[in-house]
């Protein structure tokens, strides 16, 4: 059921004349509410005057959409959604602009103006596999594109000012780079590839110049060389990222070692997932193998993944005694909560044939009665060793690794 504040501020928000002269009387705390009405209504001129009036220093997306007990979530990338996020994003770039005006003017600043936009959190429920959603490649390249442009238009208006002095170039970079008090963070989890990856590093370079300071939590890479990839994680800042994620890299085993050197500035780092990087480690020459213990002894170097709360070993060919190894030993890991273990392949009905892992059923390729008492087995051992609070199963889209990490 609706709440009687959100049912009113719907009312306010369907009449865009009245509240627009009404916003500078509005309380400060009405704003979340009118900012959520906006959003479900799909009202943008709404949503671009409550965004430039924003009486907050903070603006965070996904708390001001959440559910609670009166509402229910809203998912932001939805088709239907997807031009309200982009016109948050406008909206704030076109107050940046309107601040670094007032300056320039010399006129004060507004004691309460935007300070930080944080869009973390908002692909979380992994709605960018959805074709009908905005993609997080998309996201990524406009939030790049709208540092790019403030700089940019600085920098152009320095030139202009300075056009008939010495250096045109460096005074307007400058002048950029020694930019007033007016800044907003921009903290958003960002995704790079081929597409995207050109934009994001010019983005990331720039921003230190301009007022718009883009701050990486969560980074997802995925077909990048181990250049690109090295200078990528040069770029980003130590002190926000928590959340690395490198997928269908083909760095193997020496492109790793390469990289996690570079992954030790990251102090806060919780996460690092590196799927798909081509190592087979059933055929280990004598190099490999010195490999495999480099890359051991370097994971065991970062300072902040200590301790191991999921794993995932879906695609590994494991017999049910290998399980169950695994499974005694697991039991001392205090923080682990969830493994994601693989059907054992004694129990497929035609070991020859490679089962289809995307069906849940297998396509009839297991014996499924034999596969409930093993679950009914391995759960029986969680209870004797009072260790009921880690869950193991074999269901990747029920059990979706929990969100451990918070900033």
């Amino acid at each position: 059921m609706l709440s009687l504040a959100f049912m009113c501020s719907r009312q306010l928000v369907s009449d865009h004349r009245s509240l627009r002269s009404a916003l500078p009387l509005i309380p400060d705390e009405l704003y979340p509410l009118l900012f959520r009405a906006a959003f479900l209504d799909k009202d943008m001129l709404v949503l671009q005057d409550l965004v430039q009036r924003w009486p907050f220093s903070v603006l965070n997306l996904q708390r001001l959409l959440q559910g609670d007990g009166h509402h229910r979530p809203i998912q932001l990338f939805e088709k239907e959604n997807r031009l309200c996020v982009h016109t948050i994003i406008m909206s704030v770039m076109a107050h940046l602009k309107e601040e670094i005006a007032r300056q320039k003017e010399g006129q004060p600043l507004r004691k309460k103006r935007l300070r930080l936009l944080d869009m973390t959190g908002i692909h979380d429920n992994g709605l960018e596999l959805d074709p009908y959603t905005m993609s997080l490649c998309f996201f990524t390249i406009v939030l790049a594109k709208s540092c790019i442009d403030i700089v940019n238009r600085q920098i152009e208006e320095a030139v202009q000012v300075s056009k008939r002095r010495r250096g045109l170039l460096d005074a307007a970079c400058s002048s950029a780079a020694d930019c007033s008090p007016v800044f907003l963070e921009l903290r958003a989890d960002l995704f790079v590839n081929s597409t995207s990856y050109a934009i994001l590093r010019e983005a990331l370079l720039v921003g230190n110049q301009g007022p718009l300071h883009l701050q990486c939590r969560d980074i997802r890479a995925e077909e990048l060389s181990l250049r690109s990839t090295m200078g990528l994680l040069e770029l980003l800042n130590p002190a926000s990222l928590r959340q690395i994620d490198l997928r269908f890299n083909n760095l193997g085993l020496p492109g790793l070692n390469a990289l996690l050197p570079y992954m030790r500035r990251f102090s806060r780092l919780q996460s690092l997932k590196l799927p798909y990087s081509n190592i087979d480690v059933r055929r280990l020459s004598a190099t490999a193998e010195e490999d495999l213990q480099n890359f051991a002894s370097q994971i065991c170097e970062l300072p902040a993944l200590k301790d191991l709360r999921y794993l995932r070993l879906f695609y590994n060919p494991l017999s049910g005694q290998g399980i169950r190894m695994l499974l005694q030993s697991s039991l001392h890991l205090a923080d682990l909560q969830l493994v994601i273990y693989p059907f054992p392949v004694e129990f497929y009905l035609n070991p020859t044939v490679q089962p289809d892992f995307s069906n849940p059923a297998l396509n009839g390729c297991i014996d499924h009665g034999q596969v409930s008492g093993f679950q009914a087995e391995l759960q029986e051992a969680l209870v004797r060793a009072q260790r009921t609070d880690m869950v193991w199963t074999t269901d990747m889209v029920l059990h979706r690794p929990p969100e451990y990490l918070s900033l």
